[in-house]
Order: structure tokens, then C-alpha cells, then sequence
């Protein structure tokens, strides 16, 4: 991207040990990032569209990641008129609308490599892809206080769905994996030293 400014995106969760579980720890870290680089931070949906998240969450599958897809897009829009001035940290993008997808259809989830993991070509890419990795204990202990979406409902019910989410996440193309199981500083202390660091060395 011919920009002097970093665009990142922070990514869903997984806990790759026993049982594949998911948390939004993200979120924190997103914001937290966002402050430490002086830059903006931009979820998806984008506030535009947020208010309607919750009606098409009860739509069927087709017609829910339509809408996930489209507030990629809008936030891309957005994301591009930001980065003439700043850094912009994204808080979940078209990974998971694409991993999800995959979970959701009755087909086998396609193996690593295969096309449907590639980055669209229409689509802004993020400068690095952050994918935060997290144990069960510590995910549960983040999420015991706070009230949960339909689809992490959907994830703490249904083991098949959570193994085929896994996988698909699993098989995206150029994730940069940080453990995030510490509280939050030095979390991104882990970041900015091991993921962001390299990064900004170049500008």
C-alpha cells in the first residue's frame, strides 16, 4: 500500500490446544494498539450500518454475511480517507466474514492453499494481519462478565461449527499469530515488540 501510515487488522481469536475456542479480547487490544500508535480505530460493521447488526444476525447465513461483507467494504472506504493522515487499526475484517462463511455452508471446509483464502483483489488489504491466540481459562475468564453475541452463543453450544470455524481460520493466508493469554499491557507490549515493531522500522 504506498502510504507511510500502517493499516492493521486485529482478528478473532483462537485457542489451537484442545478444544478450538474463540473470544473478543480482540477489541481491547484494537483499541489499545490504536492508542499506542497515535491512530485511529475502525470496526466492522462500520457505525453506519451497526445499528442493523443485530436484525441480520437473526436472517439466515446467505443473507447475514451479505451484510458482514458489505460493511467491509464500507469500512475499506473509510479505512482509505484515514490512512492519508494516520495509522488505522482494524477491529476484525474480511477474515472472519470469510472463515464464518465457510462454517456456516454444508460443504467440507477446502484445505490450506485453496483460492477461497486469498485476499479479494477489490478489497484494501491490511499492511499485517494480527491473529491473537488465546488458552480456555483465560478466554472464560474474559467473557464470564459480559453479555455474548448470538454467534459466540453459537460457538460455546455447537462443537462442530467451532471445529469448522477453526479450521477455516486456521487455512487463511498470511496471519501473523501473537499469544495474547497475559493481561492486557503486556499483551501489547508483545505486539508492539514482536508483530508491529519490524513494521514500523521500515517507514
Amino acid at each position: 500500500m504506498p502510504s507511510q501510515y500502517v493499516f492493521t487488522s486485529v482478528d478473532q481469536s483462537l485457542n489451537y490446544l484442545k478444544d478450538p475456542t474463540f473470544y473478543q479480547g480482540k477489541t481491547t487490544m484494537s483499541s489499545m494498539t490504536s492508542k499506542e500508535l497515535k491512530g485511529v480505530q475502525v470496526a466492522t460493521p462500520p457505525k453506519s450500518i451497526q445499528h442493523l447488526r443485530a436484525r441480520f444476525d437473526q436472517c439466515d447465513p446467505k443473507l447475514r454475511r451479505a451484510y458482514y461483507a458489505l460493511g467491509n467494504y464500507m469500512a475499506a472506504m473509510e479505512i482509505e480517507a484515514l490512512l492519508n493522515e494516520k495509522h488505522v487499526i482494524m477491529d476484525r475484517f474480511w477474515n472472519s466474514t470469510a472463515s464464518y462463511a465457510l462454517a456456516e455452508s454444508t460443504a467440507e471446509i477446502p484445505a490450506q492453499g485453496d483460492s477461497v483464502y486469498k485476499w479479494p483483489t477489490d478489497l484494501l488489504k491490511p499492511d499485517i494481519i494480527i491473529f491473537l491466540t488465546v488458552r480456555e481459562h483465560e478466554r472464560l475468564r474474559r467473557t464470564a462478565r459480559r453479555i455474548t453475541t448470538i454467534e459466540e452463543d453459537k460457538l460455546k453450544s455447537n462443537h462442530e461449527f467451532r471445529e469448522r470455524l477453526y479450521k477455516a481460520y486456521s487455512n487463511m493466508e498470511g496471519l501473523t499469530s501473537v499469544e495474547s493469554n497475559t493481561p492486557p499491557k503486556p499483551a501489547l507490549k508483545n505486539i508492539m515488540e514482536t508483530a508491529l515493531k519490524p513494521l514500523l522500522e521500515k517507514l
